[in-house]
């Protein structure tokens, strides 16, 4: 990766990824950001410095000037390289990945700006890739039970409550938290949950020809910031994060990519719902602790609890 890195391919294949999905979608949304990370001084900096300024996304380091004995990786942008298979499937690889030491492994303590952006924000994204590389006993548990929203794929609440049903999982780490008012479950192809100590709340996806799913859940998790920020009510909520993932799978690659507000807008007014509504009733029935749910649907319809 380091010849790859000192040969630069064209810039047509460069995009700035990671958390700049999120940002991108957010700001689309008309949401104020910032990033909060490292950015080196050579030519792939600079391109993220500049992609992230035509966005209106402002960049705060996290590098003390006394860390300037760092290692030779200390001022280099982390790269990940982007394989896609023949079935388009993408695979991702870092040099991080490589090493036994965490990434930026020589950020010691935040420097007083970066922790000013974090007292200043209204909103601070963590992404869980983050807690990989730290004690995931303590870390994880401390920063799932301090956090506002959880968001997860139905996978991923399975395998921290060891519960099979998407709804049982949320209402178990709404209990686990300490502030925790979102639990919010994607539900892959089918749509999405939230799950409050008020009401369990799901949203079907649209139908669309989809053409590339990378960033898809960085701009879901986009919306579902605009959302809480905003104090939408959980279906819309949930409804808007689902139309801006699926105009972000009506296009190619990340980064620049992600959806653009007007896509959003014309999915919203077309309304193709994939509407199943046996699929949600076997997840209401499978969950006996439901006292209000709410099913985003076209159609009137009699039955489980109440349908929107």
């Amino acid at each position: 990766m380091e010849c790859l890195a000192a040969s630069p391919p064209d810039q047509k294949f460069w995009e700035a990824g990671g958390n700049c999905n999120l940002a991108f979608a957010a700001a689309r949304l008309g949401l104020g950001c910032s990033t909060l990370g490292h950015v080196g001084e050579e030519i792939y900096g600079k391109f993220l410095l500049d992609v992230l300024e035509a966005e209106g996304i402002s960049v705060v380091g996290m590098l003390d000037n006394s860390g300037a004995n760092a290692c030779r990786y200390a001022y280099a942008t982390l790269l990940c390289w982007v394989l896609v298979d023949p079935f388009q499937r993408p695979g991702f690889c870092s040099c991080a990945d490589f090493s036994e030491e965490p990434a930026f492994s020589w950020i010691r303590k935040l420097p007083a700006e970066t922790k000013t952006a974090i007292h200043r924000s209204k909103i601070l994204f963590c992404n869980g890739y983050a807690f990989d590389e730290l004690f995931p006993d303590r870390a994880l548990e401390h920063s799932l039970k301090l956090s506002d929203v959880l968001l997860l794929t139905s996978d991923e609440a399975e395998s921290l409550t060891n519960i099979r049903n998407p709804i049982q999982a949320g209402q178990e780490l709404l209990k686990r938290g300490i502030r925790t008012r979102w639990v919010v479950i994607k539900m892959g192809s089918k749509g999405s949950i939230m799950v409050t100590k008020s009401v369990v709340s799901c949203a079907p996806s649209f139908e669309i020809d989809v053409v590339d799913t990378v960033g898809c859940g960085d701009s879901f998790t986009a919306a579902i910031a605009f959302g809480f920020l905003h104090n939408l009510p959980a279906v819309s909520t949930l409804t808007l994060a689902n139309a801006v993932g699926a105009a972000t799978a009506t296009g190619s690659g990340a980064g620049r990519n992600v959806a653009h507000l007007d896509k959003v807008l014309q999915l919203l007014r077309e309304s193709n719902l994939n509407e199943d509504g046996t699929a949600w009733s076997e997840l209401i029935e499978g969950s006996s602790l439901c006292s209000e749910v709410s099913v985003l649907s076209k159609t009137a319809a009699n039955g489980i609890k109440s349908f929107i």
